[in-house]
């Protein structure tokens, strides 16, 4: 973006590198819009060679709550859910917190053992222009948001 060949990108607040984008490019890149989209939903795989798992892949901190993660001696951070499946294929680690569906795609070597669920995302939307101006919140008054507020201050 700041070579000037794409103008915009888009990033999930969630990602580990999240604060990096923001605070790295404090005077450069902007975070100009957002909205919010349901994650794929998400689970504990584990290969099914290993009886007693002992490391976990997970995300961090991202997902650090979505499970009770002192049930495994170690966890590995690891910054995507795709390196989390990688590693898992590659025997680096005994479970991870994935997408389900690579229980499907993988099931000859992986096994579902917890579903947590779909949250939903926040996703960033940054370009080299600022909106906000320093002088006030800069927001949709016809957004989902918005609008339950509206209700629920009527309430």
């Amino acid at each position: 973006m700041k070579s000037r060949t794409i103008d915009a990108i888009v990033q999930c607040a969630a990602h580990p590198s999240m604060p990096k984008t923001i605070g790295g490019n404090l005077d450069e890149v902007f975070a100009t819009d957002c909205f919010i989209a349901d994650s794929k939903e998400l689970g504990i795989l584990t290969r099914k060679e290993i009886a007693n798992p002992k490391v976990l892949g997970i995300l961090l901190p991202a997902c650090r709550n979505y499970t009770d993660i002192s049930r495994w001696d170690k966890y590995e951070n690891i910054p995507a859910i795709p390196l989390i499946l990688e590693m898992l294929l590659n025997d680096k680690i005994d479970s991870g917190l994935v997408y389900t569906s690579y229980a499907t795609k993988h099931s000859a070597v992986l096994n579902l053992d917890e579903v947590i669920g779909s949250p939903n995302d926040v996703w960033i939307v940054y370009t080299l222009k600022r909106v906000s101006t320093r002088r006030g919140i800069v927001a949709c008054k016809d957004s989902p948001g918005a609008k339950l507020l509206q209700r629920l201050a009527q309430a």
